[in-house]
């Protein structure tokens, strides 16, 4: 009621159901939705390797989602 918590996903760019009778749901731009404040060096090389390979690489993020407050 307050707008400050949400439940469920958003942006589901595909999605659909299994053989298994599962639902299946994916977005594509996920890594928009993080962001890092230059925290390499707290990381191990592997961990800096694979973020930026995904796209997690921007200071501020996409879409203002990666200001919200859980």
């Amino acid at each position: 009621p307050t707008g400050v918590a949400g439940r469920g996903t958003i942006n589901n760019c595909a999605n659909g159901y299994t053989p298994w009778a599962t639902l299946l749901t994916c977005e594509e731009n996920w890594a928009g939705y993080f962001r890092r404040t230059g925290d390499d060096a707290a990381r191990t090389a592997k961990e800096v390797t694979s973020l930026r390979r995904y796209g997690v690489t921007q200071v501020s993020g996409s879409y203002g989602w990666s200001s919200v407050i859980a």
